[in-house]
């Protein structure tokens, strides 16, 4: 599949995978979509992904938990913590697979508990709010990440 990234002119240049013609796209042309079929002037129809974001995330495969933050009179709480595969992160993100049947909803706090592939296996502990919920997937915004994190992304 052939990926792009939005230019700052608000393009996207898309490269053809049978003839390597360049066709290049209005972003408002496409959407806000990450994924898209283009058919070149050559007739080769192919899948493009568009990359939105900021930064690039890590894919991972890591068991964990997370816990809704939930507010109490004396301060934040959490709920028990639920099983969940951490499968992807960043600087400002990750996404994980959820095991239960627990609803989590936009702009909810959740804590989230997982080991890195590092040899220390390093334990990360990261609160984020949630951004996106599909079925068992859920993806997450971190505004402040651990040093540990940072650590390993950046190392």
């Amino acid at each position: 599949m052939a990926k792009t990234v939005p230019a700052a002119d608000n393009t996207i240049t898309f490269t053809c995978p049978h003839c390597q013609l360049r066709t290049k796209l209005a972003l408002e042309k496409v959407g806000h979509t990450y994924q898209c079929r283009v058919k070149c002037p050559c007739g080769n129809v192919f899948a493009a992904e568009i990359e939105f974001r900021e930064r690039r995330r890590r894919l991972l495969d890591r068991p964990g938990s997370y816990e809704p933050i939930l507010p109490t009179q004396e301060g934040a709480g959490a709920a028990a913590p639920s099983p969940c595969r951490i499968i992807d992160l960043s600087l400002t993100g990750l996404a994980f697979l959820k095991s239960d049947a627990r609803q989590i909803s936009l702009g909810q706090m959740v804590r989230v508990r997982f080991r890195l592939d590092d040899d220390e296996a390093t334990e990360i502990i990261q609160e984020c709010e949630v951004i996106h919920v599909k079925e068992n997937f859920v993806g997450c915004s971190i505004s402040d990440a651990c040093p540990a994190l940072e650590y390993y992304l950046l190392g």
